[in-house]
């Protein structure tokens, strides 16, 4: 899946943000997120309990922390 260039990331709100990364999280098999529409939050694998605890709702105040997110999933995609 194409990743977003850095002004279309700045465009889009938490929602689309927590939408694409839904589904770059999927195109690449990973398992280190889970975004959650149904309770409106992004769950992260905690490997040492080896269970997903709660990362960030997906509101609009948490928008730079999703941007965060989806940028780190990106580096570790393309630096692995």
């Amino acid at each position: 899946m194409k990743q977003l260039s850095a002004q279309t990331i700045k465009r889009y709100n938490v929602k689309q943000l927590a939408k694409h990364l839904d589904r770059y999280l999927d195109s690449i098999g990973s398992i280190d997120y889970i975004v959650d529409f149904a309770y409106g939050r992004i769950m992260k694998l905690d490997r040492d309990q080896d269970a997903y605890v709660f990362c960030c709702s997906i509101i609009d105040q948490n928008k730079d922390f999703v941007q965060c997110i989806l940028e780190s999933t990106y580096y570790l995609h393309n630096n692995s």
